[in-house]
């Protein structure tokens, strides 16, 4: 909670917060599809994706439909695993560096 109300406290954070759901959403379905942004790049680039599985706002399920990403779904995370699970997102990231060599 401490981490979160000091992203809060962030400038334009009070500002840019309000704007995120007209961008990000269509009434309440997601007007983006997030695993088509993320293949995009065509394998030009590795791509990691860290998500929680109890995501309710992006379904983890577009996480498994990022071709030729890394995936690391953690359990028992929502939207923020970050925040959640700080350690095993940190471990998947230190996962993908090490492999990346």
């Amino acid at each position: 909670m401490d981490d979160l109300l000091a992203y809060k406290r962030l400038d334009g954070v009070d500002e840019s917060l309000p704007a995120l759901p007209g961008t990000l959403l269509d009434g309440d379905a997601q007007r983006g599809d997030s695993a088509a942004a993320l293949t995009a790049p065509g394998g030009a680039m590795p791509v990691t994706v860290v998500w929680g599985r109890a995501d309710r706002i992006i379904p983890a399920a577009q996480a498994e439909s990022v071709a030729g990403a890394v995936r690391h779904l953690i359990d028992g995370a929502g939207h923020m695993p970050q925040m959640e699970r700080p350690a095993e997102v940190q471990a998947g990231i230190e996962e993908t560096i090490a492999r990346a060599g």
